[in-house]
């Protein structure tokens, strides 16, 4: 196909290629920030995806999003991600994948999408319907609460699935008690400790 044809397809999918809210879409990716390198590219989204697209770039949001090239499949990792965290937390993600798996990691991104913590994924254990692996995230004690994005990116050769989830920060709360100091207590204190 000469590169013109080809150009002017991808120019109609992309005027055409319109998802409808609450079901999956397959839409061309012609470029995307997200998207591994090459071109044309597929990309599958989950029912609960929420993205913008137009002309064929593609600014995804929250949910599943699986590149991958015309003669491949798409990948469909189960991913199991918390929604809440607190400063200090280790966070616990779990990915089930059919497939055989390159490399699979996380991140935590800012309000401005920069990186807050991330972590690599290992392999947990396999099953008959795939292998588990796990990636732990730890959050630093020091982070300000608010809204973060979590991203969990699966690789396997070029085609890569993306996972995007709202991470919630709360504050960090301490269980205390409030004692009263009488001076029953105060005699207590101030007698004599036989054990010492």
């Amino acid at each position: 196909m000469s590169r013109w044809p080809c150009a002017i397809l991808l120019s109609l999918f992309a005027i055409l290629g319109t998802a409808e809210p609450g079901l999956p879409a397959t839409l061309l990716v012609s470029s995307t920030g997200t998207a591994p390198a090459g071109s044309p590219l597929l990309c599958t989204t989950s029912e609960d995806a929420d993205f913008q697209y137009r002309w064929g770039r593609l600014d995804p949001k929250s949910g599943l999003f699986s590149y991958y090239h015309p003669d491949q499949s798409p990948l469909s990792p189960q991913i199991v991600m918390p929604r809440e965290a607190s400063p200090g937390d280790l966070l616990k993600v779990e990915i089930l994948e059919a497939e055989s798996v390159d490399s699979i990691s996380a991140r935590v991104l800012g309000p401005k999408q920069e990186p807050v913590a991330g972590g690599t994924g290992f392999h947990a254990s396999e099953s008959a319907h795939g292998d588990r692996w796990v990636v732990l995230v730890g959050i630093s004690s020091l982070v300000a609460k608010g809204f973060y994005q979590l991203s969990v990116e699966v690789k396997s050769g070029d085609r890569t699935a993306m996972q995007l989830s709202q991470l919630s920060v709360q504050e960090r709360t301490f269980r205390y008690e409030r004692i009263v100091l009488t001076a029953g207590l105060t005699q207590l204190r101030t007698s004599e400790d036989s054990r010492k």
